[in-house]
């Protein structure tokens, strides 16, 4: 049996471990929320609940939670997603929800609502 040289062994003590987690999600690459990632996750959300409201007449949010994502929106902001960045820059308005009608994304849109909001009308 190979002898363990104590030495060498790394014990984790709690300080340790919030030491380490602290500077993993320092990492630039290795934390989720950069802005392409927030604004991906803005333009679903904020899509989702207009379909809710314009297109399945069963809101999602109270009007005033739309608004305030509505006006957080940067349709400048490149996504990584050619068709859906031209879009949101074309027809895209913080004003109204009538954009969603011209979604080219409408049908996964319809199906992220039927999967988690059409069960609550």
């Amino acid at each position: 049996m190979a002898e363990i040289d104590w030495n060498k062994s790394r014990v984790w003590t709690a300080e340790m471990i919030v030491a380490e987690r602290e500077r993993l999600s320092q990492l630039e690459y290795g934390r989720w929320g950069r802005a392409i990632e927030i604004e991906t996750h803005r333009r679903i959300r904020l899509s989702v609940a207009t379909y809710a409201y314009e297109i399945a007449d069963n809101p999602i949010w109270p009007d005033s939670q739309w608004d305030v994502v509505a006006q957080q929106i940067n349709p400048k902001l490149g996504t990584c997603h050619p068709i859906i960045d031209e879009f949101f820059a074309a027809e895209f308005s913080p004003m109204t929800g009538m954009w969603i009608h011209k979604h080219p994304e409408l049908a996964g849109i319809k199906k992220i609502y039927e999967q988690h909001y059409a069960h609550r009308r």
